[in-house]
């Protein structure tokens, strides 16, 4: 309540509102340009199905992941970043991949779903493996190993038991129903080495908060 509070006073104060927009100019072109991003995206792709929010929420979801890539690179530094997070996202999408791309169940059932929304989950899991990269490798002496010590194979292990057991049927595949299923349940828990690491820093990365809010609001459409 303090925060927005404090947005407001800033919002009477033009001054002080002139200083906000300057301090969070980077920001606020990005989710402009995102917006129109999503407005092109709707009208070229969109047929009006209600299916079009999950190609939406994939839209979303693709953003965020560039966003945190570009952050990276910009700073030279993937310091906040946690990569047992990332690691998750390039297996759930790579699962997500193999029960879509050869497969037309899960698919939306307007035009997005011819091409777009299996483009949009390949440049995805392209873009978290450049972000793995830039962890593991390219800057490494960034990388805060010390407190990004969540196990993953805790999330990825349960998921894929559950999945086995508790999946749809709409490839009528058992291999391609589970690496669906699967790829849902890790992406309900995946984000917990971050929030992990959140805890042990005992600080957060404003650019890793708006991942985080994006991918929340990614899933808000699907759920709806």
């Amino acid at each position: 309540m303090k925060g927005v509070n404090d947005f407001f006073r800033k919002v009477n104060d033009a001054e002080k509102m002139k200083r906000y927009l300057s301090d969070h100019s980077s920001s606020i072109k990005i989710y402009c340009f995102f917006l129109l991003l999503v407005f092109i995206f709707y009208h070229l792709f969109s047929d009006g199905d209600f299916s079009f929010l999950l190609t939406l929420s994939s839209v979303i979801s693709m953003f965020s992941f560039l966003m945190v890539f570009l952050k990276i690179e910009m700073n030279k530094s993937c310091a906040g970043v946690s990569l047992k997070m990332m690691e998750c996202y390039v297996v759930l999408n790579t699962s997500r991949l193999i029960s879509i791309v050869p497969f037309e169940g899960y698919l939306p059932y307007d035009k997005s779903g011819d091409w777009l929304y299996q483009l949009v989950e390949a440049v995805s899991l392209f873009i978290n493996c450049c972000i793995v990269y830039l962890c593991r490798y390219k800057y490494k002496n960034t990388y805060d190993s010390t407190n990004d010590i969540f196990n993953n194979l805790f999330l990825i292990i349960p998921a894929f038991v559950i999945a086995i057991f508790v999946h749809p049927s709409l490839n009528s595949f058992l291999p391609a129903d589970v690496a669906w299923s699967f790829a849902l349940y890790l992406e309900s828990v995946c984000v917990l080495p971050q929030l992990s690491m959140f805890q042990k820093e005992g600080k957060v990365a404003a650019f890793t908060t708006h991942f985080l809010a994006s991918q929340a609001f990614s899933k808000c459409h699907t759920k709806n």
